[in-house]
């Protein structure tokens, strides 16, 4: 068993499968956990569940940089593509001797 965040200390008992599923890492499981829980008829429930879910949430900032990264990416690879790798400069051809 892992030990739970310091944050989720005073959660309800209802999220600790949730909260442990969290703190191994296992992020799909934990979000699966927490969809019953985000439409509990308990306060308490319903906002810990939203906060450990606002948790795994990817930063803006990541997302931000992941696709500029991407778009780099493409327009780099366009512009290898359009101008076939090298310049528009030839070298002269070299005679081949028989």
């Amino acid at each position: 068993m892992t030990e739970t965040p310091a944050f989720a200390r005073a959660f309800p008992p209802e999220t600790s499968a949730a909260v442990e599923a969290f703190a191994r890492g296992d992020f799909g499981a934990a979000r699966h956990l927490l969809l019953p829980l985000l439409s509990s008829d308990d306060l308490a429930i319903r906002r810990a569940a939203e906060h450990l879910r606002e948790r795994m949430r990817a930063p803006a900032l990541a997302i931000f940089l992941f696709v500029l990264s991407a778009l780099l990416l493409v327009s780099l690879a366009g512009y290898w593509t359009h101008t076939r790798g090298y310049s528009s400069v030839t070298p002269a051809a070299v005679p081949v001797r028989p």
